[in-house]
């Protein structure tokens, strides 16, 4: 036998070690790197830039490892193709992530939509890689957001896709919460952790508007800064979205089983009809404001070694319109909106509970300039009821029988909600038992069946006796066995007995 070959060197340890730059003794030996080179420390030491890569590129390669193959995520074998511009392929491109879970109740119209609904991949929301770096990032939102802006996209979604990018760009951005996002998910930023407040995202528009101004609004791709993006869309002489109105009704508890209509007297603005909007006496016109050149606003901006600031008021000159009205309307004052009183007759479908909304779309207040109106939003307050409990679709009610009916059982008739029904109270029932009635709680809002009906039996026992009544009882007593003694734990609470109901 010859001379025992000489083993390879070790591949370098990856995992934990590497990750956390650990020296690993096995490692051939390099010459550390002159004192004071950037680096130079933690290249003599072994990290993970040792060998000139990134310490993401083992995550990027098990990354891209686990996309070969087939997808059981969604419950079917999926076959992926080659994604030609690097971007994450997925097998439906609208898809809810692995393991995230949503569930949205959408009356339409019985709740509002006022949320960013649904949660994509931010980094798909963007059309965006994976390892894509700041520029690249900021780039693809402004794209975006100057394709989904409102005031130059008047499709239905524009502005709940404008709130997603920005959602996106937000947590991307930052890389504590984007480092959040690609360990945890949606829900990972949303709870915070690691030094991160939580993030709860955009609610409404204004909010997604000032991180676009933020970012965008001091000249930064240009030099007419914002106004360059949109054109001076955001004017304000341009029309806009009127805002949205919130009002309340209540209703009983038979209407809310029944569905019910009421007429509601709402205090809105609306439309001028005298200056059609203008807010200019008809016949005459208004003006540019001069000071502001028509944007409303007087802008300045600050340079500092910090970098560059903008600060917006609003122009002084116009009043923040961005005309100047000579004449102005005698019924608006300039406004082009006017207050009323006018009446919405509203439906209220079967089965509503309290805290559920109704959305008639249009009927909130008028845009300024002419815009189109908002929504208005009838939040429902369901008022409690003399007899039943309500506890989602089922109904309890309280039962008062007599000790002879609780002995030797009875047939009765109990009030429901719509009505009437019988009920068998059998014989040896105890005082808080549970008896129910399939099919006569509340109906399932916006499902085809019912609830059901919870009867708590309770053994009512008179204060005052007749000489007769307490002869007969005086024989009872004679001829009775005394109770059982109960035993410690086997006294079932209220709700235990709804559950044996409910098992039944």
């Amino acid at each position: 036998m010859g001379p025992p070959r000489a083993r390879d060197p070790p591949r370098e340890r990856r995992g934990a070690d590497r990750t956390a730059g650990v020296h690993d003794e096995r490692a051939p030996a390099r010459t550390p790197a002159p004192d004071g080179a950037p680096g130079a420390a933690r290249l003599s030491a072994g990290g993970p830039r040792r060998l000139g890569r990134s310490p993401c590129d083992d995550r990027r390669r098990a990354r891209a490892a686990g996309t070969r193959g087939s997808d059981h995520r969604h419950g079917q074998l999926c076959r992926r193709e080659p994604a030609g511009d690097g971007r994450r392929d997925r097998a439906d491109p609208h898809a809810l992530r692995q393991g995230r879970l949503h569930r949205r109740l959408d009356l339409r119209p019985s709740h509002p939509a006022d949320a960013v609904s649904g949660h994509r991949d931010y980094y798909e929301l963007l059309g965006v890689s994976r390892d894509a770096g700041a520029d690249e990032l900021k780039r693809a939102y402004r794209r975006l957001a100057m394709e989904y802006h409102p005031d130059r996209n008047s499709a239905s979604d524009a502005e709940e896709r404008f709130k997603e990018v920005t959602e996106a760009w937000e947590v991307l951005r930052d890389p504590g919460k984007r480092q959040l996002y690609d360990q945890y998910g949606e829900a990972g930023v949303r709870r915070g952790g690691g030094g991160e407040a939580p993030f709860s995202g955009f609610n409404n528009f204004s909010d997604a508007f000032d991180v676009f101004m933020r970012e965008f609004g001091g000249g930064g791709f240009g030099a007419g800064g914002f106004g360059d993006l949109f054109g001076d869309a955001r004017s304000p002489n341009q029309p806009r979205r009127g805002s949205t109105l919130k009002v309340s009704v209540a209703i009983t508890l038979e209407e809310a089983a029944k569905g019910a209509r009421r007429s509601l007297r709402v205090s809105a603005l609306d439309r001028c009809e005298r200056c059609d909007a203008t807010g200019a006496e008809p016949g005459s016109t208004a003006s540019t404001c001069g000071t502001c050149q028509g944007s409303g606003e007087i802008r300045m901006v600050q340079r500092s070694m910090l970098g560059q600031f903008v600060s917006v008021r609003p122009c002084s000159a116009c009043g923040g319109e961005g005309t100047w009205i000579e004449d102005e309307c005698r019924d608006c004052r300039r406004a082009g909106r006017v207050r009323v009183d006018r009446t919405v007759d509203i439906e209220i479908p079967a089965g509503i509970s309290s805290d559920d909304y109704l959305k008639l779309r249009g009927r909130g207040n008028a845009g300024p300039r002419g815009g189109p109106a908002g929504d208005l939003i009838v939040q429902v307050e369901v008022e409690p009821h003399d007899r039943f409990e309500r506890r989602g679709d089922d109904l309890v009610l309280d039962l008062p029988v007599t000790f002879s009916q609780a002995a030797l059982g009875d047939e009765l008739d109990v009030p429901t909600i719509l009505g009437q029904a019988r009920l068998k109270v059998p014989a040896g029932i105890q005082a808080g038992q549970v008896l129910r009635l399939r099919g006569q709680g509340m109906p399932r809002l916006r499902a085809a069946g019912h609830g059901d009906q919870l009867v708590r039996v309770h053994t009512w026992t008179p204060s005052e006796l007749s000489r007769r009544q307490r002869d007969i009882l005086e024989s009872l007593r004679e001829v009775e066995d005394a109770p059982p003694e109960p035993r410690r734990g086997e006294d079932p609470s209220f709700w235990e007995r709804v559950k044996a109901a409910f098992t039944a």
